[in-house]
């Protein structure tokens, strides 16, 4: 069956239903579009918009507009957080079972051409 096809189906059983949408079609929603719903931030040299998550109470504790961090920026913080030794952590980022956020390194793969 097809994408309309189930929907007439479940529309004409009176069954209620909402498609799960990839984030791009996300953004294009008049409900996305609204005033308020979406966050825009930068991201090195890009600029992003993503919806607002319903995590309730915790929105206050977040800033929107902060970029996320990038691959490994806190990986030193976090080892050492858990109880890694200096040692233990430099080790690590030697031998490549950790990583430390590299600030000139693309943000994703270059697409082939």
């Amino acid at each position: 069956l097809k994408f309309d096809e189930v929907i007439e189906k479940l529309d004409s059983a009176g069954v209620g239903y909402t498609e799960v949408l990839p984030l791009d079609r996300v953004l294009n929603t008049p409900q996305a579009q609204a005033p308020g719903k979406t966050a825009q931030f930068g991201f090195k040299d890009y600029d992003f918009s993503t919806p607002h998550l319903p995590i309730g109470p915790l929105r206050a504790q977040t800033d929107d507009s902060a970029s996320p961090p990038l691959l490994g920026e806190h990986t030193e913080q976090i080892l050492s957080s858990i109880g890694f030794s200096d040692t233990q952590i430099s080790d690590f980022l030697q031998k490549g079972a950790a990583i430390e956020a590299d600030h000139d390194d693309a943000l994703w793969a270059p697409v082939k051409k």
